[in-house]
């Protein structure tokens, strides 16, 4: 009869192998899942900033317009609370003379607008500054 050799490496995996394996597709599971989460949060974000951009852009055409129609601004500020993305924010402006010198021909009024919010525990803002005319020299 023949007798059957008895082989020293088995064809199967040991509980070892199986370990590394799975810790490594592990550690991929875990990169992959972050750099989603990392995406999707700055997705968050472009859309935060875009949003508080076009309300920027909105609040500085009010005053474009109101300089055509009154024929410049008057030094001024303020603020009030808004709702951005869901989030709460504070837009703010600011308008001041330009320093003497600064305007050749006439004097300008900076208008500064400001839109805070929080957002991934972080304070963001943005900020848009346009120039008009002062109305206290237009007149």
């Amino acid at each position: 009869m023949y007798k059957k050799e008895k082989s020293h490496f088995l064809t199967a995996f040991t509980v070892v192998e199986l370990m590394v394996a799975v810790s490594i597709l592990s550690f991929g599971m875990v990169l992959v899942v972050r750099s989603l989460l990392s995406g999707a949060s700055a997705l968050d974000l472009a859309q935060s900033r875009i949003a508080a951009i076009q309300i920027l852009e909105e609040k500085m055409s009010e005053f474009d317009e109101l300089a055509v129609k009154e024929g410049g601004v008057k030094t001024n500020s303020g603020s009030e609370d808004l709702t951005l993305n869901g989030k709460s924010a504070v837009y703010g402006f600011d308008i001041k003379p330009l320093p003497e010198g600064a305007a050749e021909e006439e004097r300008l009024n900076e208008i500064t607008l400001k839109l805070r919010w929080q957002e991934n525990n972080k304070q963001r803002e943005e900020l848009l500054v346009t120039y008009a005319r002062n109305r206290e020299e237009a007149q």
